[in-house]
């Protein structure tokens, strides 16, 4: 049960930042409007900082939440607060809504005022699940159940595919300390001897739970109309909590797509921008081993990165893909191996016809002016360059296959490529 005024702990990392929500406490409700504190907690700078916001339900639209603001270096609020209700990251902004929101819609029922020191010892049981209709159909509202644990069969498919091992021991020590802070959910099945629930929801907690040894948890009931809607849900409460991998995205995603999902859909119920959906849609179409090679099972040293799945999943042969990969692997570094990867995919995605034409030279000045921009921050980079800066280049470059006769081979190439483009611009101006 959750007390209003009683701050509420957990670690619930925001998906793209650094930070974590660490606290959230109820102040005050009412039907359909909560308000509260939250904090904040930047793993990268050692701070926290402490948020009022408010949440407003209403019917068709849902959770709409809003924040204090946030404070500029000069002191001044932000006008804004809808704007900037938390942050001026956007990806803390929408992390912290997304929270809030699942947060409260899946323990708005249990959030109770205190009636006295007698409700502060003993918690009030949660209240039992009402009775079916008459008619056969789902029962409205949220019912909420003590499952057995060893009643639960996990979703056969659940959209993660890979865990954490320390966020699993995170888990399992937060549920020995605290106890259950979140519910996990639940659907009813049948025929299965022994078993009376399938998870939908909250598998890392279901895991955690059995490996701190506990044998009941606290559960929402829900019904669905098809293991699709199962998919769906489990899909979108993870992307707002602590997301998936780069390979579980890619085939989640696809799969959405399949089940009848449009590209809006995706980005509103997971929080991914439309950008982002196409570039996992686009590296659906990588060579079966390659896409394996983005597990985080795969030791990091032959792991591909997201840059390079990109890229090789742009090249329409799929033999090209593999020819690619197997020399670029042979590179020392994730970044050698990233430049080889550009290297020898950049002719081929070159000549490549754009959005279904044929390349125009417009569309080559598009991408030489953006060259041009990326080199002349390269090269303002590079002379800032103290003597320190170029001894400790030197360290690294002899701690790596590449020696200083290749970084000077590199640097004359790149010399005579720009001198070569530099005249060919002022023969043609």
């Amino acid at each position: 049960m959750i007390y209003i005024g009683t701050p509420v702990a957990m670690k619930e990392l925001l998906h793209g930042t650094s930070c974590y929500i660490t606290e959230v406490t109820i102040t005050s409700r009412d039907s359909n409007k909560f308000s509260g504190r939250l904090t904040l907690e930047d793993s990268s700078t050692a701070s926290d900082e402490s948020h009022i916001w408010m949440a407003t339900y209403a019917q068709g639209t849902g959770w709409m939440v809003t924040g204090d603001g946030v404070k500029l270096s000069n002191g001044e609020r932000i006008r804004s607060t809808k704007t900037y209700p938390f942050s001026l990251k956007s990806a803390i902004n929408d992390g912290v809504r997304g929270f809030l929101s699942e947060w409260l819609a899946k323990n708005r029922s249990i959030i109770h005022e205190r009636k006295g020191p007698e409700a502060a010892e003993t918690p009030a049981p949660p209240p039992p699940p009402p009775a079916p209709s008459s008619n056969g159909s789902s029962p409205k509202g949220i019912e909420i159940v003590e499952v057995l644990l060893a009643e639960v069969i996990p979703f056969e498919g659940q959209p993660r595919l890979e865990w954490s091992e320390s966020d699993h021991l995170d888990m399992v020590n937060g549920l020995k300390q605290d106890g259950q802070k979140q519910l996990i959910i639940v659907t009813p099945i049948t025929g299965i001897p022994g078993k009376r629930w399938k998870l939908v929801d909250g598998e890392r907690r279901f895991r955690g739970g059995l490996a701190a040894g506990k044998q009941k948890m606290f559960a929402i009931v829900r019904r669905y109309a098809s293991e699709n809607e199962m998919f769906w849900d489990s899909l979108t409460m993870n992307m707002h909590r602590r997301g998936h991998t780069p390979y579980e995205c890619v085939r989640d995603i696809g799969r959405a797509m399949r089940d009848g999902k449009t590209v809006q859909e995706i980005c509103i119920g997971t929080g991914l921008s439309d950008c982002a959906v196409y570039q996992f849609l686009q590296m659906q179409r990588l060579e079966p081993s390659l896409l394996e090679l983005l597990r985080l099972s795969v030791p990091k040293k032959d792991r591909l990165s997201v840059e390079s799945a990109k890229k090789l999943s742009r090249v329409p042969d799929q033999k090209e893909q593999l020819r690619i990969w197997g020399i670029a692997k042979k590179e020392s570094t994730p970044s050698l191996r990233k430049l080889k990867v550009d290297e020898l995919t950049a002719p081929i995605l070159h000549s490549l016809p754009v959005k279904g034409r044929v390349r125009k030279p417009s569309d080559n000045a598009v991408r030489l002016l953006r060259v041009l921009q990326n080199l002349e921050a390269g090269v303002a980079f590079i002379e800032r360059a103290t003597d320190a800066d170029l001894r400790a280049f030197a360290t690294c470059a002899r701690s790596t296959t590449v020696n200083t006769s290749d970084l000077l081979k590199r640097l004359n190439v790149a010399t005579r490529g720009w001198n070569s483009f530099r005249d060919k611009v002022v023969k043609v101006a």
